[in-house]
């Protein structure tokens, strides 16, 4: 799914599989735990947390919008578009640009 969008890279975070664009990590996936770790907003982090706090959580790098998403919990297309709201905060202009090219 992360690699679908535009300028994407997947490399080693930590020992997770992790995937960047640009120089920017947004998603870090724990498949053995079924967790994903999303770089969001602040505000669409507190309006997950408070819609469903049993599927989305945090830890002591909330603070820099790092949101842990049980992937049980989610369909995978909230999941897909929770990824692109992550992706979109640190997407330089040329990705973005690429992605709503593709769209048409």
């Amino acid at each position: 799914m992360a690699m679908a969008l535009p300028e994407t890279n997947e490399h080693d975070h930590w020992g997770h599989r992790g995937f960047r664009v640009g120089e920017h990590t947004f998603a870090v996936l724990w498949p053995v735990e079924s967790i994903a770790i999303l770089k969001l907003s602040s505000d669409d982090q507190h309006q997950l947390l408070s819609m469903d706090p049993y599927t989305f959580t945090v830890d002591q790098w909330a603070e820099q919008g790092w949101t842990k998403v049980l992937l049980k919990g989610i369909t995978s297309g909230d999941f897909a578009d929770q990824l692109e709201r992550a992706w979109r905060l640190v997407a330089p202009k040329s990705a973005l640009k690429a992605l709503d090219a593709k769209r048409g």
